[in-house]
């Protein structure tokens, strides 16, 4: 059974790179926001404690 229907489109797969790329540079963006929030309160609570 040679499925041709089986494959995936050509441009797919690089469209999935690309998307889980973008996903990745979401994600650790997000992450490097709480971080710093996270830093932030931490700071500002021994500031004013």
């Amino acid at each position: 059974m040679t499925g041709v229907g089986a494959r995936p489109p050509a441009g797919s797969g690089l469209f999935f790179q690309r998307w889980s790329k973008d996903m990745r540079q979401a994600f650790q963006s997000a992450v490097l926001a709480v971080a710093v929030g996270v830093q932030m309160l931490t700071f500002y609570s021994v500031l004013y404690a």
